[in-house]
């Protein structure tokens, strides 16, 4: 594997690097997963339904599944975890051996998605007077930090620790943000009401709502991959995988727990969102 990745990474260029953590080969896709879940059941029987619970840190336990239908998602999510843990070590490898070759930088990255979406400004109604944002704006401070500490680590002081936390505090919660710019581009609420004595209120929803509006149907052609729905779910908010948002959130993310890894696949979440294209219907 160190091998193909050294390989790989000589024989690209820079846009060709920021492909590989776009497209993530190291991954298995949606449908693998499912036939190895399938796979797993029918080679365990009834023991792979024993013991469905998720424990946190604490010991305490923070979900079961006690249905046949919730039994199912579990089995899926603990397959999706083999083969996050596996393909999150060889990008982690492919980003540093390729950082160490100079093929990906900040500059790179920045152009990069300077020519996306995220550069193009979005019209706001804020109480009745037009303002305008730029969803780039609130990545690149992250960004840049991050390249940052990678320079003094590798080319000025190899005794330098990574200021992992202000990163990865930053660039975290700014993936729900563009999860609702894109909601927004493409005409799904990214609010609900409800009613509160005889008044209508506003309430933002939450990120696992956003991302299941997206899911791709007939009915509901958003054209998102399901590849990347549930990779973004499983990283940010899912109690079966990362969970990172809400960790990060609600300050449950102790210093030791920070990783560079976490930080890549961050960034790899915020390349794929950049990469799609909106087009007017008529």
């Amino acid at each position: 594997i160190v091998g193909n990745i050294k390989n790989i990474v000589s024989g690209s260029n820079e846009s060709e690097i920021i492909q590989y953590l776009i497209d993530t080969p190291w991954y298995k896709s949606i449908s693998e997963i499912k036939k190895e879940a399938e796979m797993a059941k029918r080679r365990n029987g009834l023991s792979i339904f024993f013991g469905n619970i998720i424990l946190d840190k604490y010991g305490n336990t923070i979900d079961t599944f006690q249905t046949e239908e919730e039994k199912e998602i579990f089995n899926f999510w603990q397959s999706y975890s083999y083969s996050y843990q596996f393909g999150t070590q060889c990008m982690y490898m492919f980003f540093f051996e390729a950082y160490k070759n100079k093929k990906i930088t900040y500059e790179s990255m920045l152009q990069y998605l300077k020519n996306s979406w995220l550069n193009e400004p979005i019209v706001r109604n804020y109480s009745g007077e037009l303002y305008q944002i730029v969803p780039l704006d609130l990545i690149t401070p992250g960004l840049k930090r991050f390249f940052d500490e990678l320079h003094s680590a590798f080319f000025s002081n190899s005794s330098h620790k990574i200021d992992l936390v202000t990163v990865l505090d930053s660039l975290v919660l700014k993936i729900e943000t563009l999860i609702r710019n894109m909601c927004e581009k493409i005409g799904i609420a990214t609010f609900k009401t409800r009613l509160k004595g005889s008044n209508e209120v506003v309430m933002e929803k939450l990120l696992d709502d956003l991302l299941a509006d997206l899911t791709h149907s007939d009915n509901n052609p958003s054209g998102f991959s399901e590849d990347d729905r549930i990779f973004i779910k499983y990283v940010m908010s899912e109690k079966c995988g990362s969970n990172l948002r809400n960790e990060i959130a609600h300050g449950l993310m102790d210093y030791e727990e920070y990783t560079a890894s976490d930080v890549i696949v961050t960034i790899s979440i915020i390349l794929k969102i950049s990469k799609y294209v909106f087009m007017k219907k008529s």
